[in-house]
């Protein structure tokens, strides 16, 4: 239990009224002006340049960067951040009409790290969560062409958290389910979807998709298991 310094962070730029460290773990609690409580973590001691390889395929670097504190801005500042994150975005968005989907997913990862900030008022939050939440879902979208479903059910998870009635989150996350053969979280998903808006046929084909994959693979595993104890 040294003095050693582990790690600096830039924090608030305005008011901090108090600061309290958790009783035995290394973390710090601030609260000032702002409407939320902000937690600070040693995290690592050294942060690279993000290798943008990894960032499509590896969890572990979105939780590194998304531990690492958002900045607070200032109005004018917020507002830049999301011109460029929306022009990313659009980027992404032709890569995926030209079926670039790894290109995409580089544009859409670009565009979350310029939304990676505390917005100043509640205006450039509800405009910066839009934006974050298409990306997240494109990203996702991106991840079903490349079978790469385990990061899809990731990403459609981050818009869920926030919007649990998403219906596009809820489909995607529905198929990517469906491929992994977890056909029975799957139909939890797609059932949630459906509720929503009962009039979509996209929802209901899937639902019967997964319906009847679901009835070949059982039939299929029980036709195995009854050679194997035959």
């Amino acid at each position: 239990h040294g003095g050693e310094l582990k790690r600096k962070m830039y924090a608030d730029r305005c008011v901090v009224n108090c600061v309290a460290p958790h009783p035995w773990l290394p973390i710090l609690a601030s609260s000032g002006i702002d409407s939320e409580v902000k937690i600070w973590n040693v995290g690592e001691n050294e942060v690279g340049n993000m290798d943008i390889d990894d960032d499509l395929t590896v969890e572990g670097d979105w939780r590194r960067r998304m531990a690492e504190a958002a900045p607070n801005v200032t109005p004018e500042q917020g507002k830049d951040r999301m011109k460029r994150a929306e022009i990313d975005k659009q980027n992404g968005n032709n890569k995926v009409k030209a079926k670039d989907w790894n290109g995409a997913l580089i544009c859409y990862t670009e565009a979350l790290r310029e939304l990676h900030f505390v917005p100043p008022n509640s205006l450039q939050g509800q405009e910066r969560r839009a934006i974050q939440t298409a990306c997240w879902l494109n990203q996702a979208h991106c991840y079903l062409q490349l079978s790469q479903n385990e990061n899809a059910v990731k990403v459609c998870d981050r818009v869920l958290d926030k919007d649990p009635r998403n219906g596009k989150a809820l489909y995607r996350k529905a198929t990517a389910l469906g491929e992994l053969k977890e056909y029975n979280k799957a139909l939890q998903e797609i059932e949630k979807a459906i509720r929503g808006c009962p009039d979509s046929q996209d929802f209901i084909r899937l639902k019967t998709k997964l319906v009847n994959q679901k009835a070949s693979h059982t039939k299929q595993e029980q036709s195995k298991y009854a050679k194997m104890f035959s």
